[in-house]
């Protein structure tokens, strides 16, 4: 009986886990966000039961699960500067054709560049400051905070699951 238990164990965890998304923009309305809102919300009902290192750890990832869809949804929508200019790659030519144009053109396409990126790139701080985390400069920083927090999410999904198998009710 054992066996057949964690067989299903298994089983369970792996077909939740086959359809985690690999891409930030596919987690928000995919199943394993929703278990994991569920399960969630689940275990702080659990939290009188638990011991004080189990409660702190279920808190957190709740607050995870709570918040970490609006950071990415931040990180998907924000912009930055260096996305319209070419990346460290201008040619002597173009250096040489930037001299015929005035400076002060120049410097206020660079403002008006710079107000637009500000505008739409005005985020509610509120998620980032719940988990406690900076806020991205660059585009690699954000995927690779993106990337960080879908392995995180992963792994509280893979605990939940375990948990959840071995709960006692």
């Amino acid at each position: 009986m054992l066996i057949t238990g964690i067989n299903n164990e298994i089983g369970l965890k792996d077909w939740i886990l086959s359809d985690f998304p690999s891409e930030p923009k596919l987690f928000i309305n995919s199943f394993a966000h929703r278990i994991l809102v569920e399960l969630a919300n689940f275990f702080l009902f659990y939290l009188p039961s638990a011991d004080e290192e189990t409660v702190s750890l279920l808190r957190s990832h709740h607050r995870t699960v709570q918040w970490a869809p609006d950071v990415i949804q931040a990180l998907l929508t924000m912009t930055f500067l260096d996305e319209d200019s070419p990346q460290n790659d201008i040619g002597r030519s173009a250096l040489s054709a930037s001299k015929n144009v005035k400076a002060k053109a120049s410097q206020s396409q660079r403002r008006k560049a710079w107000r637009a990126a500000q505008d739409a790139s005005i985020i509610d701080m509120t998620p980032f400051a719940a988990l406690q985390l900076l806020v991205p400069k660059r585009r690699a920083e954000t995927d690779d905070l993106s990337e960080e927090l879908l392995l995180h999410l992963r792994d509280i999904l893979v605990v939940s699951v375990v948990f959840l198998a071995d709960f006692r009710y």
